[in-house]
């Protein structure tokens, strides 16, 4: 037997046979819903828990990021007595990572988080390519990282778009 609910009335109905189960009164319900599955019930509200918690989550990454980024490149210089600086090192990639946050919750989906992180990948790797390793690297490595996650935060806030603009343009496709 599957319950539906309608609109106006506030009644439930038998979705097999057709018939009515039971109706209340909208102003008894007040603000509750009437049963799960009705258009007041709280799967049909907007989902908050991305909002909330995409910042907190892409903050503590951002952290984590830059203290492995510190211990590895101090590993990798042979100064482990340098690797107690990480936290101090990290505060750099947790504004950027809460950057990354802040544009996730306007930009709903994992397109922002996705793109920024592959862009911080692609800011490391050009970075170890293009530069010598050497003391600069301290400094060079975290502005073509922080580079590269812009540039994916932008590509990530524009992605969504995309696909709407070619679906709505003349043939499905964005040329003439």
């Amino acid at each position: 037997m599957r319950l539906g609910v309608t609109r106006n009335k506030g009644c439930a109905w038998d979705g097999v046979a057709g018939t009515r189960v039971a109706c209340v009164s909208r102003e008894s319900l007040g603000d509750r819903p009437l049963f799960f599955g009705s258009e007041e019930s709280a799967m049909n509200k907007p989902n908050t828990i991305w909002g909330r918690y995409c910042v907190v989550l892409c903050l503590s990454s951002g952290f984590l990021a830059g203290m492995f980024w510190w211990i590895s490149l101090m590993m990798a210089f042979g100064h482990t007595d340098m690797v107690v600086y990480a936290p101090l090192a990290a505060l750099p990639w947790t504004i950027a990572g809460t950057i990354v946050g802040g544009v996730s919750t306007l930009v709903r989906g994992y397109w922002v988080p996705v793109m920024a992180a592959l862009g911080t990948i692609a800011g490391g790797v050009y970075s170890l390519w293009a530069n010598p390793f050497d003391g600069w690297l301290a400094i060079t490595m975290p502005v073509d990282c922080f580079l590269g996650t812009f540039v994916g935060v932008l590509i990530g806030a524009i992605s969504p778009a995309i696909p709407n603009s070619v679906a709505s343009s003349p043939k499905g496709t964005l040329t003439k």
